[in-house]
């Protein structure tokens, strides 16, 4: 008796050991096959059981952060569509295009949809005339609408949508794993946290008045440039102490512990011409630049210092573009060309052209589809 429980022991035992063995082959089979899968298909069986929810997720996450394209949007388009830039400079012709450009299945079809921002696989889509944002996920297809106007007060929001468009941002916070809208108007800074739902009120700016003037001819939002995991905006100041006085500022918003801050703009940047902000993905660093006249100043923000509770931060020179057309940085390539908007109004041509700096040298791309360049974000995200 005792010599057959023995072997029932040692049967259990090699079938334990058999099984986790069986496992480990299995997921390797298993990891294998989801290598192969589209991403939109990857996201719909996450759904299927816990284990393949821990497996498929982290191949999810690899998948739409491997790529990097254009996500461009009109207020006078239903469509959103996605460019791959990179595709486009390999290209030699503009006879391959297809697989240059495609849309993404937006399931509002309405026309005035303006990308707010991209991250972590949400998209925030900002509704003209309808004053609400969207965050939709392409890959499940499912979205929230979120109401931005809070007060519910017909007559403010008559008044605001005339005269005052807001600065709107949007990111991922790593910390607290949440989804979060930012939207500073009427004196007042707000977040929405997908978590909860809801808006939240903010202390407000220590400032009577912040706006960005060359802001107020458009019907659009200010939008914030999200870079590790703090959202920027470019602001006229007007400040009413015991004198007033109008200066300039990059306000920075900290998705995490959400502090402001107030950053200070290049020294030998002339303050009478609007400075724009994007992104130098080479080493993830705010970049700041102004086109003045025929030529584009650029400065990155070194984030050494870590100090942006005071004003003394360090910027650095980062390369001038001289031009003859309007032209406007998108996206720095990964081989240190950037990528430009071109507008030749006498031509009537538009579209995108590469820089390269040390040849000093245009390259045209031709990509006959998209018409209206205005609202472009780049994104390393893949949403097909």
């Amino acid at each position: 008796m005792e010599e057959h429980s023995t072997i029932t022991r040692k049967r259990k035992k090699r079938d334990i050991e058999y099984t986790e063995a069986e496992d480990v082959i299995f997921k390797d089979i298993m990891d294998n096959i989801l290598k192969r899968v589209p991403v939109r298909d990857l996201a719909r069986f996450k759904c299927v059981c816990k284990s393949w929810s821990n497996s498929i997720i982290p191949k999810v996450m690899e998948s739409i952060s491997s790529c990097s394209k254009l996500i461009v949007s009109s207020p006078s388009e239903i469509h959103i569509q996605i460019v791959d830039h990179e595709a486009a400079a390999a290209a030699a012709s503009s006879s391959n295009t297809k697989s240059i450009v495609k849309r993404l299945p937006f399931p509002i079809k309405e026309s005035g949809q303006i990308v707010v921002g991209s991250s972590n696989g949400f998209l925030c889509i900002f509704l003209v005339g309808k004053y609400n944002l969207i965050l939709w996920n392409p890959l499940t297809n499912a979205y929230n609408k979120v109401n931005l106007w809070v007060e519910n007060n017909p007559l403010v929001e008559m008044i605001f949508n005339y005269f005052y468009f807001p600065f709107i941002g949007f990111g991922y916070d790593n910390c607290n794993h949440d989804y979060k809208i930012v939207k500073l108007i009427d004196f007042k800074l707000m977040v929405y946290s997908l978590k909860t739902n809801s808006w939240r009120n903010l202390k407000p700016i220590p400032l009577s008045f912040c706006l960005n003037e060359y802001k107020l001819e458009t019907d659009n939002p200010n939008i914030g440039t999200l870079v590790n995991g703090a959202l920027y905006w470019f602001v006229t100041l007007y400040v009413t102490n015991a004198r007033s006085y109008k200066t300039y500022a990059i306000f920075r918003f900290d998705l995490a512990d959400e502090k402001q801050s107030w950053v200070q703009p290049p020294t030998n940047a002339d303050q009478s011409i609007e400075l724009k902000l994007t992104v130098f993905e080479v080493n993830k660093q705010l970049c700041a630049y102004q086109n003045l006249g025929r030529v584009i100043e650029m400065w990155v923000l070194k984030e050494e210092d870590n100090d942006f509770e005071s004003r003394k931060v360090k910027w650095t020179k980062l390369m001038s573009i001289e031009h003859s057309e309007q032209v406007q940085p998108i996206i720095f390539m990964r081989n240190g060309e950037v990528l430009l908007h071109v507008k030749n109004e006498e031509k009537n041509k538009e579209g995108l052209s590469l820089y390269n700096h040390k040849q000093k040298k245009f390259k045209w791309l031709e990509i006959p589809e998209i018409k209206d360049w205005k609202y472009v974000v780049p994104t390393h995200e893949n949403f097909l």
